[in-house]
């Protein structure tokens, strides 16, 4: 069964399709005016044989009290309603929760299949969840799109890839449907297919790659990209499940181009998106930048790369001979970067620039020596929430980003325990300089140095007046094996 990797009970009402809810209940909603709501989007149960940790940051400037709502994969609300989750969570404090918390709190048994859990705050906060598997490899996975996912992997990989639907919204959903493109752009079985035919409000389903392909009518190889049919309110979760580990890695992150603020001419290419972390091929890390054209017409596509110190290791160059069709990919290997640049393995992570007209994505997988793949293209702009201690074998990594043309200097931030505290010395300069395009690594030890002190669990990192032109890489070095991005969650702002 599909969420047989969740739970070791039965899935009738955890899945999706099982159940539907023919009336809304009032009480499935937060009423009141003025507050936040954010979403946890896959909650598991203490049954599950993957442990998902939720940690609720306040980012606000004063103490928060937390509610939440508990609604099982058919959108219905299991247990109390609106108990109160944690109170006078400080300011930049953390309330972590696990499993059996909310089942405590909610006064409910283990649920079966993964939950969703809604959470309303008075203020600003953020939702990091952790998925723990069997392996004991932790993952990071509150991060959603809106209309498609790119990562569905074919049928020539040993991993499972799944999406899961989600209604976040009050209101049933009419059909959703789904084309699945292949790396050329060319659409995959049958087009617009029917995936459910609606979602109950609050309800959430899996669509796994086996029954993507039996609704389509067709396999595939390689990566393929899920465009679905604009729906208010619904988010999709994209999942892979690599079966030598039993580990659960979320693909949902990407660079989105952005319109290019000053194009030099006319001729020029109107939007830019970024590689933010490329390894040279010299690297025990190897880095394919996955480039999906997302646009209605074929697309061509130059590059610029930077080294860390912020010089152009390549500039201006084609990153492909002919074009990259409507909806298709390219698939970018540091070889094919050395190849297009004419030049030799650099040192150290660099930064890919792309430049072309229409939409387009960056999607990066990460393979470590390991055999693990993991997706890491995503930044934050001010700050990060998994700063792991010094009591934690896995080390944390900071990657600090200058994306502008212009020096940035005196960079400060402040590192904050799960009680909001400051650890060490506030607003303390982490990085002296940091000069256009560059950017450099601070791991656990660096931070520690430059705040003056150690600390114990998971901190917040915050930086002072962030400049704009700022991006944070949050890495963790899990067990000595592979790079986990927790760069991505959820904020109520």
């Amino acid at each position: 069964m599909e969420c047989a990797f969740w739970t070791t009970t039965d899935c009738s009402v955890g899945g999706g399709d099982e159940e539907s809810v023919t009336e809304t209940p009032t009480t499935l909603s937060f009423t009141s005016s003025g507050r936040r709501v954010v979403t946890q989007y896959l909650q598991t149960t203490s049954a599950s044989q993957n442990i998902s940790t939720l940690d609720v940051i306040n980012t606000s400037e004063r103490s928060q009290t937390f509610r939440g709502i508990l609604r099982r994969g058919s959108g219905e609300k299991v247990g109390l309603d609106q108990p109160v989750l944690g109170s006078n969570v400080p300011s930049m404090g953390r309330l972590s929760l696990t499993s059996s918390d909310l089942e405590d709190i909610f006064e409910i048994a283990p649920w079966s299949g993964p939950a969703m859990l809604t959470i309303q705050g008075d203020s600003t906060f953020d939702l990091m969840s952790k998925l723990e598997s069997p392996s004991g490899l932790v993952s990071n996975t509150n991060c959603v799109r809106d209309n498609r996912v790119l990562n569905l992997e074919g049928f020539d990989s040993d991993n499972l890839s799944y999406v899961r639907l989600i209604n976040t919204g009050a209101k049933t959903t009419g059909a959703v449907t789904g084309t699945l493109y292949a790396a050329d752009g060319s659409v995959v079985g049958t087009a617009n297919t029917r995936l459910v035919s609606k979602l109950d409000p609050y309800q959430q389903t899996w669509v796994s790659r086996d029954r993507l392909s039996s609704l389509i009518g067709a396999e595939w190889n390689g990566e393929g990209m899920l465009e679905v049919n604009p729906v208010p309110g619904l988010k999709l979760l994209n999942l892979n499940f690599v079966t030598d580990e039993s580990t659960f890695f979320n693909f949902s992150c990407a660079d989105k181009a952005m319109l290019l603020a000053e194009p030099s001419s006319s001729s020029d290419p109107a939007n830019i998106a970024r590689m933010y972390l490329q390894t040279t091929s010299t690297s025990a890390n190897v880095s394919l930048t996955h480039l999906v054209n997302t646009s209605d017409s074929p697309q061509r596509y130059i590059g610029t790369l930077y080294g860390s110190d912020g010089v152009q290791v390549g500039s201006d160059q084609p990153l492909h001979s002919g074009t990259v069709p409507a909806k298709g990919r390219l698939i970018i290997s540091s070889t094919d970067i050395e190849s297009a640049f004419n030049i030799s393995p650099w040192r150290g992570p660099a930064i890919l620039e792309v430049k072309g007209d229409g939409l387009f994505e960056l999607m990066t997988k990460l393979e470590s020596p390991s055999g693990l793949i993991s997706n890491t293209n995503c930044v934050r702009t001010e700050q990060v929430h998994n700063v792991g201690g010094f009591d934690q074998t896995d080390v944390s990594y900071v990657r600090f980003i200058n994306v502008g043309d212009t020096d940035l200097t005196n960079i400060r931030g402040t590192l904050f325990d799960d009680n909001g505290n400051a650890v060490g010395s506030a607003d303390q300069v982490l990085v002296d300089s940091l000069p256009a395009k560059s950017h450099v690594w601070r791991n656990r030890s660096q931070l520690s140095t430059a705040i003056g002190a150690r600390w114990n669990g998971t901190a917040s990192l915050r930086i002072t007046s962030a400049p704009e032109d700022l991006r944070l890489l949050n890495l963790n070095y899990i067990n000595s094996e592979t790079f986990f991005n927790f760069s991505c969650y959820q904020s109520g702002r």
